[in-house]
């Protein structure tokens, strides 16, 4: 049975200036991972996810945003100083192969991290 994911968007900055959106994204099925990372964590998270191009709507949040939580899905380890959210196509630009999600945590302290997927599997 298809499914779908909502999703909002609301920044402000200090002077005024704001981007919103709001949508849904439909999904054949929807998946989310939440794990607890200890600190001084440095490994791999098996999601045996083969490949990024199935993928619709992707969100990583944590508990803790910090330039020493890294996630590395592909080539370039991404801090973690904010949620990552990707849609479509944009998966790829993080990774092409979801198979593993290389954690780096360096923070002083566990972090909760959570996943959420969307799947195409028509894509």
């Amino acid at each position: 049975m298809p499914d779908s994911i909502a999703w909002s968007f609301n920044a402000t900055g200090s002077t005024g200036g704001t981007s919103k959106a709001a949508g849904k994204t439909a999904a054949d099925a929807v998946l989310i991972v939440r794990k607890t990372v200890p600190d001084a964590f440095d490994d791999s998270l098996n999601l045996q996810i083969d490949s990024a191009d199935k993928i619709a709507f992707m969100a990583l949040t944590s508990s803790v945003y910090d330039a020493d939580l890294t996630v590395k899905g592909g080539v370039t380890a991404v801090k973690l100083t904010g949620p990552l959210v990707l849609h479509g196509n944009a998966v790829a630009l993080f990774s092409t192969d979801l198979g593993e999600l290389e954690v780096k945590n360096s923070t002083g302290g566990d972090v909760e991290l959570s996943i959420l997927l969307g799947f195409d599997i028509a894509a």
